[in-house]
């Protein structure tokens, strides 16, 4: 089985993504890096966090038949379900869990993002969405995205801030769709390992600005709060987050 971490860029994917792999190591499966390196799969599980990019059928069908002599690993994308994504989710050899955030702070954060890989030098990803209107337009593709994983049955469903706010409770609640046994010891560890308390912590691959919830009730104006409202509307709703 392979299980797709899946989520909204700028809420809490790569957190996720080294939850969902330190759960399954600490269950005695294989740390998914070990498998890529073992199976030279860096061409198709990239960077740190194994990001395999779109879900073609013949990737994800390549996968599970490693997944059947190595055991359970996880990979992770930003890109959209397809036909292929549901039919291997209904047949239990792909589970996912996609991860979500209130859109005004995405946007705050992908704007946030953009500027400091400027400021580095750098022109790529997010440095193309530090004005406020292109960014708006991004973030609403991500929100179908969303759109057509939340429509899947028997995908789970993470929201970003209970991942910050509730991390145990939403750790066993990954366990628990899993089907797998980790420890409440065990889990504890996991957590603070990455936790941002940590002073020791692995940052490795998580790619937080500044990790905080409802940041756009603070940090944009009156008037953009209107604006991203109402340009988010449907989906905050949907999604289960306030309007004002």
């Amino acid at each position: 089985m392979v299980i797709l971490s899946a989520g909204m860029p700028k809420s809490g994917s790569g957190y996720l993504y080294n939850i969902l792999n330190a759960i399954l190591v600490a269950a005695g499966n294989t740390d998914a890096r070990q498998i890529k390196a073992r199976r030279n799969l860096e061409d198709l599980m990239k960077w740190q966090n194994n990001n395999i990019g779109e879900l073609s059928l013949q990737k994800l069908i390549r996968l599970w038949l490693i997944s059947i002599q190595d055991g359970p690993f996880a990979v992770k994308t930003h890109k959209g379900s397809k036909l292929s994504t549901k039919a291997l989710n209904k047949l239990g050899l792909l589970r996912i869990v996609y991860c979500y955030r209130d859109p005004r702070d995405v946007l705050l954060s992908a704007v946030d993002h953009g500027k400091r890989i400027i400021e580095e030098g750098g022109n790529h990803t997010f440095a193309k969405m530090v004005d406020f209107d292109k960014a708006s337009k991004k973030v609403k593709s991500w929100l179908r995205v969303w759109k057509r994983y939340n429509d899947m049955t028997g995908v789970m469903m993470v929201k970003y801030e209970d991942m910050i706010a509730k991390p145990i409770e939403n750790a066993k609640q990954i366990v628990e769709f899993l089907k797998i046994s980790v420890t409440d010891v065990q889990l504890e560890d996991i957590i603070w390992k990455f936790s941002r308390d940590n002073p020791d912590g692995d940052r490795t691959g998580m790619h937080f600005n500044k990790a905080k919830t409802h940041r756009y009730k603070t940090e944009i104006t009156e008037a953009q709060k209107t604006k991203y409202q109402e340009a988010f509307g449907d989906y905050l709703e949907a999604m289960g987050y306030e309007t004002e």
